[in-house]
C-alpha cells in the first residue's frame, strides 16, 4: 500500500549520506522500490525529528517568554515601589521646605514685630522727652514771667 502511494506520487526522496534530495519519479526510475521505501521512511523520520526539535525549540521559547514575563512583573513591581518611595521622599522634602519657609517667615514677622515695638517705644520715649522739654520750657517761661511781675 505504501508503495502504491509512493509510485503514484510524482516526487520521491533519495537518501545520500544522511541528506535528502527530492527526485522526480521519472528520474528515479532506476531507483529500486526498496530504496525509495527506505528513503521515504528516512524522510519521515527526519520530518518527525525536525518536528520534535522544533517542538523543543518552541517549548524553550515559551519557557523563556514566561520567565521574561515574570521578570518583567518583578521589575514593574520594583519600579512601582521605587516611584512610590521617590514620591514619599519628594513629599517629605516639600513638607520640610514648607516648614523651613514657614520658620523663616515667622522669624521675619517676629523680627519686624520686635522692630516695630522698639520703634514704638523709642517714639513714646521721644514724645515723653519732648513733652518734658516743652514742660520745662513752659515752666521756665512761666517762672520768667512771674519774676518779671514781681520786679
Amino acid at each position: 500500500m505504501f508503495l502504491d502511494v509512493i509510485s503514484s506520487c510524482p516526487w520521491t526522496f533519495r537518501s545520500e549520506a544522511s541528506s535528502f534530495s527530492i527526485l522526480r519519479l521519472s528520474d528515479a526510475s532506476s531507483v529500486p522500490p526498496q530504496t525509495a521505501l527506505t528513503a521515504a521512511a528516512a524522510a519521515a523520520q527526519a520530518v518527525v525529528a525536525t518536528e520534535r526539535d522544533e517542538g523543543g525549540k518552541q517549548t524553550k521559547l515559551q519557557t523563556e517568554i514566561v520567565r521574561l514575563e515574570e521578570e518583567k512583573g518583578v521589575l514593574e513591581k520594583t519600579l512601582s515601589e521605587e516611584r512610590k518611595k521617590l514620591e514619599e521622599e519628594r513629599n517629605e522634602w516639600q513638607m520640610h521646605r514648607a516648614q523651613m519657609e514657614k520658620g523663616k517667615q515667622e522669624a521675619i514677622e517676629k523680627a519686624v514685630e520686635e522692630e516695630r515695638k522698639k520703634m514704638e517705644q523709642e517714639r513714646e520715649e521721644w514724645q515723653k522727652h519732648r513733652a518734658e522739654e516743652e514742660k520745662g520750657k513752659q515752666e521756665a517761661i512761666e517762672k520768667a514771667v512771674e519774676e518779671e511781675r514781681k520786679k
